[in-house]
């Protein structure tokens, strides 16, 4: 039984959640025949978010179908199995990244999460590691706090 969210019902899974679980299936089901087919395997391909890097969504997914998070105590239980992969078993190890690319992603962040996004950033680059953003032009207009300098976000 899914928990039930203050007058909203049981929690779904959205549409865009599924359709980015299933890419990441069908990229890691082919990601053996692409390194055959290329005579090596330098890209794997992993679950979690851009704003928490240390957190492994798979491992996450393991504790809680071990857990159900139905009341404050299991509540506070995950929240220290979060805390301990992050330590344990980080998804993206602190300086192991040579560079970081986004096409048109780190736009979505919400803009509260942002610090946090660039200071996992620089967590994970290695000493003079780059990171670039590569920015879809539309209808909407650039957000404000994304053209200032990542020290400026993170100071």
């Amino acid at each position: 039984m899914l928990p039930r969210r203050a007058g909203r019902g049981p929690r779904r899974t959205s549409e865009r959640d599924r359709l980015q679980s299933g890419m990441l299936d069908l990229a890691r089901k082919h990601a053996p025949a692409v390194a055959e087919q290329l005579g090596y395997a330098i890209v794997e391909f992993r679950c979690g978010v851009i704003q928490d890097l240390a957190l492994d969504l798979d491992a996450l997914e393991v504790e809680l179908s071990e857990t159900l998070v139905s009341d404050p105590v299991n509540y506070s239980t995950l929240q220290h199995a979060e805390e301990r992969l992050r330590r344990d078993c980080p998804l993206v190890p602190n300086d192991s990244v040579d560079c970081v690319l986004s096409n048109c992603v780190l736009n979505l962040v919400r803009g509260q999460d942002r610090r946090q996004l660039f200071a996992e950033i620089f967590r994970v680059l290695r000493f003079a590691g780059r990171a670039a953003e590569q920015r879809c032009l539309d209808a909407c207009q650039p957000s404000t706090s994304l053209m200032l300098s990542a020290s400026q976000m993170i100071a």
